[in-house]
């Protein structure tokens, strides 16, 4: 997938970022390469995930809430 200049234009405007025609070669080459590499890893990955661990089962741990009376509000709330 290489990139076109037009592209890079827009990737520098959205940066916010101003290039000369051999800066914007220059990243057009970099960045394809970077996102072919990418490509790569996502290909290995897809390829060579397998799972480990059989799934596990959700089980409700949730508890209950109980109102506590504290003796002392009035202390802890000018503390």
């Amino acid at each position: 997938m290489a990139l076109t200049i037009s592209e890079i234009d827009h990737l520098a405007k959205l940066t916010r970022i101003s290039l000369t025609n051999e800066e914007k070669e220059l990243f057009r080459t970099q960045l394809d390469s970077i996102l072919e590499y990418a490509g790569h890893i996502r290909e290995v990955h897809d390829t060579t995930a397998v799972s480990s661990h059989p799934p596990k089962s959700l089980e409700d741990i949730s508890e209950s809430d109980s109102i506590v009376q504290f003796s002392d509000a009035d202390g802890l709330v000018a503390a």
